[in-house]
C-alpha cells in the first residue's frame, strides 16, 4: 500500500515551491522590465536635450 500522505505532503511542498519560484521570478523581471525602461528613457532624454 503506497504512503499517500508522504506522497501528497511531498507534492504540497514541490508545489510551493514552484510558486514561490514563478513570484520571485516575476518580480525580478518587472524590476528588470522597470530599470531598463528608466535607463532607456534617460538615455532618450539626454539625447533629446
Amino acid at each position: 500500500m503506497p504512503d499517500t500522505g508522504r506522497i501528497a505532503s511531498s507534492y504540497t511542498q514541490y508545489h510551493a515551491w514552484m510558486c514561490l519560484v514563478a513570484t520571485l521570478w516575476r518580480t525580478v523581471f518587472d524590476a528588470v522590465l522597470v530599470m531598463s525602461n528608466n535607463i532607456l528613457s534617460n538615455d532618450h532624454l539626454h539625447y533629446m536635450r
